[in-house]
């Protein structure tokens, strides 16, 4: 602790009852010098939220902000790429340990995250959705990809096949099967939401019965200030179906999807050099989209630009809708109005 001796106004500086501990460059803030803090997460916490609490409105949306990752008892934390063990990271392979014996405490087993969701390894990516974040609004894990800086032509927006290539925001990338656990964690001054292309995941996924994971399986999931979720990709990499291919995540709000935030989660067919294999976990066969035998229901439907009204400003183009296609004519003729397409199938058809 040091007391303030003395205040001279006129040269702007104070003299302390003693030197501090460390030397420090004219002008460097040194009011404290350092703090420690010790923690002992005995159970699994997920991922923790620690952050700037005197400036956030404004010191979070610049990267004040972190996140502590309690992973299962024993394990190791290692780089994608290189298989080489790390300390900290937004992307990591987590090894879990062949030797770990859960406790016999009554608590939930601590050698694997999920005990029948994630029994081993698993593919872990940490992703802050960072809005309000200026001059762009929004960001993931403060990166940007803006449709701006992309292809005009909508059929290449998303495409890497091409002289844009990958995104600047981060690329996760997995083999088929592969467990991945997303680790998210809100940081702006409202509501957000995150949807995975091609992939389902869980609100709660340690809610269990004889049946499975009790939560119901969502694409998209909304989230407010501060709120933290371990999410895990229902099937893993590819889903249920293992199916290689770029999947896009990105922010559910279209103003903050266009802005640039979202991102690629790029599923890999087999092996490569740059991306090391998770310990027991092998790479599956592509299952078919339906089961063998399954029936077959067809819908054939059209989205089409509607035309304007005096209501509408007589500005064609603004509205949209999905229509079948025995429709389509009447409605752009105006006479019939569409009404919010409404599909009915029955569970077991292929549609």
């Amino acid at each position: 602790i040091r007391q303030i001796a003395s205040i001279d106004n006129a040269g702007s500086t104070v003299t302390l009852n003693k030197s501090v501990a460390n030397a420090h460059p004219a002008d460097e803030w040194a009011g404290t010098e350092f703090v420690q803090y010790r923690w002992y997460p005995d159970v699994v916490l997920d991922n923790i939220f620690f952050h700037d609490h005197v400036n956030g409105i404004h010191g979070w949306s610049h990267g004040m902000v972190g996140q502590l990752v309690i992973e299962p008892f024993g394990s190791t934390y290692h780089d994608p790429v290189t298989g080489a063990e790390i300390k900290a990271g937004a992307i990591a392979d987590i090894y879990t340990s062949p030797t770990c014996v859960a406790a016999d405490n009554g608590m939930t087993n601590q050698c694997s995250l999920i005990p029948g969701v994630v029994d081993g390894s698993f593919r872990e990516f940490v992703l802050w959705t960072i809005n309000d974040h200026d001059p762009i609004e929004a960001t993931l894990n403060l990166r940007a990809e803006p449709w701006s800086d992309r292809s005009l032509d909508p059929a290449l927006r998303f495409s890497s096949n091409s002289s844009q290539g990958d995104p600047f925001t981060p690329l996760f990338r997995a083999y088929l099967g592969d467990p991945v656990v997303i680790r998210n964690i809100n940081v702006g001054q409202g509501t957000n939401v995150l949807h995975i292309d091609g992939h389902r995941t869980y609100w709660e996924p340690r809610y269990r019965d004889a049946l499975g994971v009790e939560s119901s399986p969502i694409d998209a999931f909304h989230s407010t200030v501060s709120e933290k979720y371990t999410l895990i990709l229902n099937g893993g990499a590819g889903g249920p179906n293992h199916v290689p291919g770029d999947y896009i995540y990105h922010d559910g709000e279209n103003r903050r999807f266009q802005s640039g935030a979202w991102g690629i989660l790029r599923v890999l067919p087999g092996p490569v050099s740059d991306l090391q294999p998770l310990p027991g976990v092998s790479i599956p066969a592509q299952k078919p989209t339906c089961p063998t035998g399954a029936p077959v229901h067809n819908f054939n439907i059209s989205a089409v630009d509607l035309p304007s009204t005096s209501v509408g400003g007589n500005k064609d183009g603004r509205k949209a809708a999905f229509v079948p296609n025995t429709d389509v004519t009447a409605v752009l003729r105006k006479t019939k109005f569409p009404e919010p397409l409404i599909l009915h199938v029955a569970a077991g058809q292929c549609v």
